[in-house]
């Protein structure tokens, strides 16, 4: 079978966590048989002409067709966004050159749903896999700009027109529009979704954030399978207009061969407590800091931060100030993907303070792996996958005083992390996950997709 995977960004350049599970998938796949094509977008690097943002090239012999993306070009890039002409026009070309028997769409942004729009239009079944908010939320994290959690935008767009503005507009026009009441916003949205007025560039922007939640409603009611990892993402997208007939419940699986050789830990003096993944606001790094500085007696205790300062350089100022010159808070920078056991294996505990809902994180799956106990926010996937004083612990989101206390117990009792190492069970296999990805392929191509 021939089988296109769809992802917005992908390795070398990028590796967090859908750009590997999309690794993953197309490397079990390939073992399987199957030929396998991947379409990933990214920023365009400096020097990357707009007159030819597609390129090719392999990793690890797989084929990659890449997008770069150039972001707020073209008549409206608030419709760039989410259905991109270019990317239309390219991607039927390329479809139809290419014949897929099935395209499996893992993530859509730069790339926009006209990756959906464009196999459509040649019959070729579509498989969606939510790994993040991305076709719900314009902000992807469902998480407003007073920091509360979201659920999807409102009838009238108004909680979506606060955080992009937030986000992207300047401080009078964010003055502007914290001064008007939801009453009064909503009627100024009302008219401009039914009655558009064109004369200022910004209400263009404001049209297709209004338009935005139809267009990918449409789009991925028309796909053949949508699966899921956590009731929570199912929930989210009935809730906004998807098919409850569509969804199906698969969880990510791991590379078992990166972490499962490490379920023993190496010897320390005192507790070693790690954070593993991207150092940005939504992911609450700053949260664990706050709570290793507030413990009462550390006992030997160090925490210990592995992720990339380079990636949100402001955002890392502001950890780095926090830690001050606290020598036993460690920026241990970034580490190969297929490290993460080796990694963990020197880990007594791993820290998820995560801000928005999250879905699946594959860290907390190789930590799982590992028998390395989790404490995360209390919230979203993370709920799903952390049974409090079972194979970890919970705090409410955003509450480090309660995370210190909790890191506290695990500082003073010598029984609880072994205790929760004993009740983590087994974590699904990227091979086990194929498995079940692989049928469903089967079940909407042709009979000679097989035969191929």
């Amino acid at each position: 079978m021939r089988i296109l995977l769809t992802v917005h960004q992908f390795l070398p350049r990028y590796f967090s966590g859908t750009e590997i599970l999309t690794y993953e998938y197309a490397c079990e796949l390939r073992r399987r048989g199957h030929e396998v094509h991947i379409l990933a977008a990214e920023p365009a690097a400096p020097g990357v002409a707009r007159s030819q943002p597609f390129s090719s090239d392999q990793v690890d012999g797989l084929p990659v067709r890449r997008f770069h993306h150039h972001p707020a070009i073209g008549e409206n890039p608030g419709y760039d966004e989410y259905r991109n002409e270019a990317v239309l026009r390219h991607v039927h070309e390329y479809a139809r050159e290419l014949k897929p028997d099935i395209v499996h769409l893992l993530h859509c942004h730069r790339l926009s749903a006209a990756v959906l729009e464009a196999v459509a239009a040649l019959g070729i079944p579509r498989i969606f896999t939510a790994t993040d908010f991305w076709f719900v939320c314009p902000v992807t994290q469902l998480k407003r700009h007073d920091q509360s959690l979201c659920r999807g935008p409102t009838w009238s767009g108004v909680s979506c027109l606060r955080c992009c503005v937030a986000q992207s507009q300047p401080a009078d026009i964010r003055r502007a529009i914290a001064r008007r009441s939801n009453f009064v916003l909503g009627l100024f949205t009302l008219r401009h979704r039914f009655f558009p007025v064109h004369e200022d560039p910004r209400l263009h922007l404001l049209k297709a954030m209004l338009d935005r939640r139809g267009y990918l409603r449409r789009q991925l009611n028309q796909v053949q399978r949508i699966f899921v990892a956590t009731d929570l993402m199912r929930g989210i997208l009935v809730e906004n207009g998807i098919r409850a007939g569509l969804i199906r419940k698969l969880p990510f699986g791991i590379n078992a061969a990166w972490t499962r050789p490490f379920a023993g830990k190496t010897p320390a003096g005192g507790r070693r407590i790690g954070y593993i993944g991207t150092l940005y606001e939504h992911k609450g790094a700053h949260v664990l800091i706050k709570a290793f500085k507030a413990l009462r007696q550390r006992r030997g205790a160090a925490l210990r931060l592995y992720g990339d300062l380079g990636h949100f350089p402001e955002y890392a100022r502001y950890l780095r100030e926090l830690a001050g010159d606290d020598p036993g808070i460690i920026f241990a920078g970034s580490f190969p993907n297929e490290d993460v056991g080796r990694v963990l294996q020197d880990l007594d505990v791993l820290v998820v303070p995560s801000i928005w809902y999250e879905n699946s994180p594959l860290i907390v799956l190789h930590a799982l792996d590992t028998k390395t106990p989790v404490i995360a926010s209390n919230v979203g996937g993370l709920a799903e996958l952390i049974v409090h004083q079972g194979n970890g612990l919970l705090f409410e989101r955003g509450d480090h005083a309660g995370l210190a206390a909790l890191l506290q117990e695990v500082i003073d009792d010598a029984d609880l992390l072994p205790r929760l190492r004993r009740d983590i069970a087994p974590v699904a296999t990227i091979a086990e996950s194929v498995t079940e990805i692989e049928k469903t392929y089967y079940e909407f191509t042709r009979p000679a997709a097989g035969e191929r």
